[in-house]
């Protein structure tokens, strides 16, 4: 009886299987409730329930959940007790482990589950390096950055004992990428951080491409995160040189996962019924773990589109800029966030961060263009995102204040925009984001006709900005001549420290600051915007210094054409009116009234587009993000997977509105 009962469950399963296959979830998971009320052998029923509750958490929406934490706990209950099923408790610990993690924000319930199936794993070395990367992701969420390092640190020990190549290769990886994301709060920090990380990137390049025929996502995940390393510390240009490597190694890895079809089947997620065939997690003959990624590969696909993207923002090509965003929505981060934000909030993190990267990148390109008919859906978007999500909110918080703050400032709702970026401010610990949200506050305050000598605001962040000085002390420049502030970074400085100069009539000041700024910025391969803006402030101390002739003009127009391809009407709107002070000074009348009509237009052609992003609903949201968290009261210390990018080209848009 007992053997008729099993069978019936078994065809119950393949027929769940099938129904899965087609993308009929509810259909497998109605074959496989049916099994498991028919009640199978004890063996068999851990197997079923396993399936079960993976689906469920999954594909199920928020009533579900629950039901899929007691098939889990229940596997996890039954199976500690039965011999020849450990494979499926492993499993049950992560999916479980994950669920854990989304229902308590500290991570107790998951870390309590983990740190047993870890030591019982010892001798499934496959499972027990799958735990060890769960294990040091729940660290690193939480901010135990040391934690997660000793995690990753024992996987790649263990890696070099059984000599399992590519398992070595990920663990280093992983420990990059951790080390990528950590927080720097001081430039001196950041800088001896990416010399080492540089060093780092080189080994890891070296090492995974001698595995590219046999694994191209190793050389890919290493080339990525080496681009987002350069991306982090300013150095667009040498981000770029490695963008044609990126793209052939992408290609590679769409040809394999084309050509291996079965290989991609055994993948963790989504999880595939191999389990109820009491077969283990399939290995290559080598023992390396093919079948496991930090970043699953259409995760990883996704992040090596939106690399290419930022680069395109970066470089100001509009044309890649559409076509790569059409190719990252594809990655399905274009969905409904009404329809999906219960299936959204239990995505893995760095699925979440992933889109929320992409929704970054293209807010940062509708604040510079002032693109208003797209503008507000992406901040109402990018909202939701992480008011569906708090493990990605604690996370970005920062870069979304930030965000919210530049769009505040778009809409001239000066005291949002200030709010939202001192919150921004007051939740990140991070130097690179600190540099460019200071400098927006400074500029949004001298907007406002404050002055450094009778704001104490004002003067403490224009010191707080010199306090990370362009230079380092010159004993560290001994130790290591590479400790120096990034030259974007520096550029941005110098920048603000010219419009404070301007903004107090110091004009010989501010031209040599802008003088300098330009090398920087030039040395960095800072983002176009940036040079621009230079630029047109630069076309405006020269006006205050002398009777400009026709070279300024030029100058100028030329400054105009520019900002005119990068697609920034702010820019344009600036050297309109320094055209036409330039003409009004050379008492050329003809021009004067010519730039005055183009920037009456122009102003008008603004004032349109911003009343139409105002009359979106995403500032009422955003408030109610920021009423209904602590986030004003905390520091953004949990760590993501994927370091979120660079945020100069919002700053250097913010700096000239």
């Amino acid at each position: 009886m007992a053997l008729s009962v099993d069978n019936a469950c078994q065809a119950l399963v393949a027929l769940a299987e099938q129904s899965r296959s087609v993308g009929n979830i509810a259909a497998a998971i109605k074959c496989l409730t049916a099994a498991v009320d028919a009640h199978p052998s004890p063996r068999l029923e851990v197997r079923i329930r396993l399936e079960l509750g993976s689906l469920l958490a999954q594909h199920g929406d928020d009533e579900t959940l629950e039901t899929a934490r007691m098939h889990l706990e229940r596997v996890l209950l039954t199976s500690t007790s039965m011999s020849g099923v450990d494979e499926v408790r492993f499993r049950a610990t992560l999916v479980l482990a994950d669920l854990y993690c989304q229902a308590d924000p500290s991570g107790r319930l998951a870390r309590n589950i983990l740190r047993p199936a870890l030591d019982a794993s010892l001798g499934f070395l496959d499972w027990n390096f799958c735990l060890l990367f769960a294990s040091a992701e729940l660290a690193a969420e939480q901010g135990a950055v040391d934690e997660a390092v000793q995690f990753l640190e024992t996987g790649l020990e263990r890696a070099r004992q059984h000599e399992l190549v590519q398992a070595e290769v990920l663990f280093a990886l992983a420990q990059f990428q951790l080390r990528l994301a950590a927080t720097h709060r001081s430039c001196r920090d950041f800088c001896q951080s990416e010399a080492a990380l540089l060093a780092q990137s080189e080994q890891l390049l070296q090492s995974s491409r001698s595995l590219a025929e046999l694994n191209p996502s190793l050389p890919l995940y290493a080339v990525a995160l080496t681009v987002l390393m350069h991306l982090r510390s300013g150095s667009y240009r040498n981000a770029t040189a490695f963008l044609p490597e990126l793209s052939t190694l992408a290609y590679a890895v769409q040809q394999q996962d084309a050509d291996s079809s079965a290989h991609a089947s055994t993948r963790m997620m989504p999880f595939s019924s191999e389990l109820l065939r009491n077969k283990p997690l399939e290995s290559t003959q080598h023992g390396q773990m093919l079948q496991f990624r930090f970043l699953p590969d259409s995760q990883l696909q996704a992040l090596v589109a939106i690399i290419q993207l930022a680069c395109a923002v970066q470089g100001s090509d509009h044309a890649e800029v559409d076509r790569l965003a059409k190719q990252v929505s594809s990655f399905g981060f274009s969905e409904s966030a009404a329809t999906h934000a219960s299936l959204r909030s239990r995505r893995s993190l760095s699925a979440q961060l992933l889109e929320f990267l992409y929704l970054e990148l293209l807010v940062s390109v509708q604040i510079t263009t002032l693109n208003a008919a797209e503008l507000g859906n992406n901040i109402s978007e990018i909202t939701t995102l992480c008011e569906s999500s708090p493990r990605l909110l604690r996370c970005t918080g920062d870069v979304l204040a930030t965000l919210l703050g530049l769009y505040s400032l778009l809409l001239r709702r000066t005291t949002a925009a200030q709010g939202q970026l001192r919150a921004a401010l007051a939740q990140s610990s991070r130097y690179e984001l600190g540099v460019i949200v200071k400098a927006n506050i400074v500029a949004l305050l001298l907007s406002r006709g404050h002055a450094a000598a009778v704001d104490p605001e004002l003067r403490a962040l224009l010191d707080e900005l010199d306090a990370d000085s362009y230079l380092l002390p010159q004993s560290l420049l001994e130790v290591d001549s590479t400790a120096r502030q990034p030259d974007v970074f520096a550029a941005v400085q110098c920048y603000v420290k010219a419009a404070v100069a301007f903004s107090e009539s110091r004009i010989h000041e501010a031209r040599e600051l802008l003088t300098q700024c330009l090398v920087l910025a030039d040395e960095s391969g800072s983002p176009p915007h940036l040079v621009i803006a230079v630029r047109v402030l630069l076309g405006k101390v020269d006006v205050q210094m002398q009777e400009p002739g026709d070279e300024l003009s030029r100058t100028l127009a030329s400054v105009n054409s520019a900002a005119t391809l990068a697609g920034n009407v702010l820019l344009v709107q600036e050297c309109l009116e320094a055209q036409r002070e330039s003409a009004l000074r050379r008492n050329d009348l003809a021009t004067e009234l010519k730039h005055t009509a183009s920037a009456s237009m122009l102003t008008a052609d603004i004032e349109k587009r911003r009343s139409e992003a105002a009359r979106q609903p995403a500032m009422e949201r955003a408030k109610w993000v920021y009423k209904t968290s602590d986030l004003r009261n905390q520091t953004a210390q949990s760590l993501a997977r994927v370091q979120p990018l660079p945020r100069t080209a919002p700053a250097d848009d913010m700096l000239l509105a």
